[in-house]
């Protein structure tokens, strides 16, 4: 029998990636503004589909850096994709919830289910800060004297789909959605029997619910733990208590999934090296007192439980715009950058608020130390996409230094981070480098770095370069391809037209969402 996704499911997912983005890693994909604008039909395409014979639409895979010299592979679906596994896992999200580990036990603080109309997956309630503080009340009881710190080696990627699949029929008693997503990870992962994709939200809880019967057999063996993803924290009475609890944790893991933990990142320490190591620094406590004045000021302009709505400070009123002042915000980037070991929350935090800010006073001295601030390049060329009023000097100085950076520099060394250099001139014509961007094309071997480019090209009316290559347009990699018909629309605008409706019969429902999209919006 068919199965077909429901319309507010749907309805969900496109409010879900609109709001918060398909993944946390590589540039939103400009394609969901065209799905917003054709919604109507693409919903109606996707509903009718039958999802028992849904073949995955191509995929891009990309090693990402995680740390200073860490690196993972990381997946940006396809955005049709993308909304399907979001309105599946939103349609099961209560059962998945409901077998875990429960929120107020303290016991499990990671993407806890809390679904809203507004596009929310998780509970804001829960997070990396409600571990932290589950960690300091468990590590202050008086008889513990040891923490097992442990952290598991490669999670996402090697976690079995076998286990997924029963851990998902167990919660859901053997659910369509748990069988169209279990076809889905299939798909994903081609010929191995393991891993999830690396990067989009649903991703999260379902890891989660793969590794509930771990946390529910270390309650059962009495241990006094916390996790965070694959970040787990015991707290034991003695340095054998601690040891014993850390082979049950390595065995179970082991023994129902196959994982096990990373030899660097596990380790078992005394409480108080623990409580000075972990739970507290100088920087954390500034930022601390820097979230509790931005929650002032976000209730005090009623946006309160989202520090990312975009604000205007001239629309501000003078007590807000007083507060806004007060924050210290160049000082605590400059310390945090000055790190080994930064905190990548905390510097996409206060990046962030300087956008929203319109704040360009770092964007030279960000961009000229760019190779010393590899590890959050990413949230940088956000910063710097964001501004929308930068100084013609600044505009100039930063833009050649991307470019140089793009040509010759160990920033640029993975397509990642070329794809990420090329978005403000994607996103906007401002940054002027027009004369550069057909030489970038042409270099670049990866769909990342090209695809940006493409539309960098179109964003710099080069319509030349698009009259030469339309008659390809067919034979490109299908994110290339989206790409090409977003940036043609620099066209002259019968030119255009007339080309748009030629291609027009071979189209898929995303690529004629495209061309809706960029005839009523040229880029």
């Amino acid at each position: 029998m068919a199965f077909h996704i429901a319309e507010e499911s749907l309805d969900w997912a496109v409010a879900h990636v609109t709001r918060f983005g398909d993944t946390d890693i590589f540039p939103p994909p400009f394609e969901f503004d065209a799905i917003n604008h054709s919604w109507s039909r693409v919903k109606a395409a996707l509903t009718s589909e039958d999802l028992d014979l849904w073949l995955c639409r191509p995929h891009r895979v990309c090693l990402t850096p995680k740390g200073r010299y860490a690196y993972r592979i990381s997946t940006q679906l396809d955005p049709f994709d993308s909304l399907v596994y979001c309105a599946l896992v939103y349609e099961i999200g209560r059962e998945l919830e409901a077998a875990r580990v429960r929120p107020d036990e303290g016991v499990v603080c990671s993407y806890r289910f809390d679904a809203n109309a507004d596009g929310q997956l998780f509970s804001p309630a829960w997070g990396w800060r409600q571990f932290i503080e589950a960690c300091r009340t468990r590590s202050q009881q008086p008889q513990v004297t040891h923490v097992v710190v442990a952290d598991i080696s490669d999670f996402f990627h090697r976690l079995s789909h076998h286990r997924i699949q029963n851990a998902l029929d167990a919660t859901t008693g053997g659910s369509n959605q748990a069988r169209i997503i279990s076809k889905l990870i299939d798909q994903w992962a081609g010929t191995p029997s393991y891993g999830i994709p690396v990067g989009p939200s649903p991703s999260r809880l379902v890891a989660e619910v793969a590794v509930n019967d771990v946390d529910r057999y270390l309650a059962a063996e009495g241990a006094d733990f916390c996790r965070f993803s694959d970040d787990f924290r015991i707290f034991c009475i003695s340095r054998k208590d601690a040891y014993d609890k850390l082979s049950a944790l390595a065995m179970v893991l082991f023994e129902n999934h196959g994982l096990t933990l990373q030899p660097g990142k596990t380790k078992i320490m005394e409480v108080e090296e623990f409580s000075s190591r972990y739970l507290s620094s100088p920087e954390s406590e500034e930022l601390n007192n820097l979230v509790e004045k931005f929650e002032e000021f976000l209730e005090l302009i009623e946006l309160s439980g989202n520090w990312y709505d975009q604000l205007d400070y001239e629309d501000l009123e003078p007590d807000a715009q007083q507060m806004v002042d007060e924050f210290n915000l160049e000082d605590l980037l400059r310390a945090q950058l000055s790190k080994n070991d930064m905190d990548l929350g905390v510097v996409r935090f206060i990046l962030r608020r300087m956008a929203q800010l319109n704040d360009s006073d770092m964007a030279v001295e960000l961009i000229d130390d760019a190779e010393r601030c590899y590890p959050v390049l990413a949230h940088i060329m956000e910063y710097l996409t964001a501004l929308t009023d930068v100084p013609q000097a600044v505009r100039d100085h930063v833009s050649a230094k991307i470019m140089s950076l793009i040509r010759s520099s160990a920033v640029a060394h993975l397509p990642y981070h070329r794809c990420w250099l090329m978005t403000p001139f994607a996103a906007s014509n401002r940054w002027d480098q027009t004369q550069r961007l057909a030489t970038v094309y042409n270099r670049a071997t990866d769909t990342f770095t090209r695809r940006k480019t493409i539309l960098a090209l179109g964003r710099a009316s080069q319509d030349f370069w698009f009259r030469a290559r339309r008659n390809s347009v067919r034979a490109m990699d299908p994110w290339e391809r989206r790409a090409f018909l977003a940036g043609a629309s620099c066209l002259p605008h019968d030119e255009r037209r007339h080309w748009y409706r030629s291609v027009r019969r071979w189209l898929d429902p995303l690529d004629a969402a495209v061309v809706d999209w960029v005839t009523a919006n040229p880029i």
